[in-house]
């Protein structure tokens, strides 16, 4: 009959769960390594993604437009009496290779003409969308036909607000 003590009695009974020297494994642990692989996968696609974005060629007609700010303007909304009013900030692309020089030299001129194009837009066609980018249209035939040219490509309502 073999005489053991107690502490290495209870260490025959008990199964190992480690090896020396190996540390156990921890479930919280790997959660953390999940996450931390996933957050890594995230930030290496956002930067691919970016980097692609700005260093693939162009297509043709994809070019990159400047933008020149005509500003805020107001004008009552015809036929309401002037009970209604607009208050909008428009900018305006322009085309590849045009001079910001003449829009600023004309735009007292470009300011006159945009007032008069909006003054006469009806509610209606403030309100709907469609009716809004036939507005944007327009305003930018007028606009060009004030410079002699297509120097402007686009419209943007960059505020809109009619009350």
């Amino acid at each position: 009959m073999e005489v053991q003590s107690k502490g290495t009695a209870q260490a025959a009974a008990a199964p190992a769960t480690h090896e020396v020297g190996v540390p156990a494994r921890n479930p919280r642990g790997r959660l953390l390594m999940a996450g931390a692989a996933v957050l890594l996968a995230l930030a290496t696609g956002w930067a691919t993604g970016w980097w692609w974005s700005a260093h693939s060629p162009k297509a043709p007609g994809q070019a990159a437009y400047r933008t020149w700010r005509l500003g805020s303007l107001v004008v009552n909304v015809a036929r309401t009496d002037g009970r209604r009013y607009l208050k909008t900030t428009i900018e305006f692309a322009m085309a590849p290779g045009q001079s910001e020089k003449l829009l600023e030299e004309l735009r007292p001129r470009l300011t006159d003409t945009s007032l008069g194009v909006l003054a006469n837009a009806s509610l209606t066609e403030l309100l709907d969308a469609e009716q809004r980018d036939s507005l944007k249209e327009r305003l930018r035939d007028r606009l060009n036909a004030e410079l002699k040219g297509p120097v402007l490509v686009r419209a943007f309502f960059t505020e809109f607000i009619v009350q």
